[in-house]
């Protein structure tokens, strides 16, 4: 969908129902050959399918229109906004270095870092009950 929405962003999908989709919309769906796969196109026609509403789909990047309608079913609904690179944090999260990295150390950083504010103030305690029962 670049440029409008550049490679490696983020979309935020609002659910609708199809007779709310318009020409001009972007609308993510899953590909009928994986529902493991969602696409985000720009509606540019809308036509009956099986008693149905079917959607004609164009990349904003691609020259010809995709070669199917989708069903009005396959819809997951209208991209809201897009946040730029989140995407690719979220892709580096997914690989061995980026869950160590960011999620991995943060965490033994702020456990050790709390872990030491535990026993500082266990000592303070400690000192302050020596001093005043003596």
């Amino acid at each position: 969908m670049s440029p409008v929405i550049p490679v490696g962003s983020v979309v935020v999908v609002e659910p609708v129902t199809a007779s709310e989709i318009e020409v001009g919309d972007i609308i993510a769906y899953t590909l009928p050959w994986g529902q493991q796969n969602t696409v985000a196109h720009r509606v540019i026609g809308i036509t009956p399918s099986d008693g149905s509403l079917g959607f004609r789909t164009l990349g904003d990047a691609s020259a010809s229109p995709d070669e199917y309608a989708v069903p009005a079913q396959d819809v997951i609904g209208r991209v809201r906004f897009h946040v730029p690179l989140l995407g690719y944090l979220s892709s580096f999260v997914r690989t061995e270095l980026g869950f160590v990295l960011l999620v991995v150390t943060p965490a033994i950083l702020i456990v050790s870092w709390s872990g030491q504010r535990v026993i500082t103030e266990v000592k303070h305690r400690n000192g302050q009950y020596n001093i005043n029962h003596h």
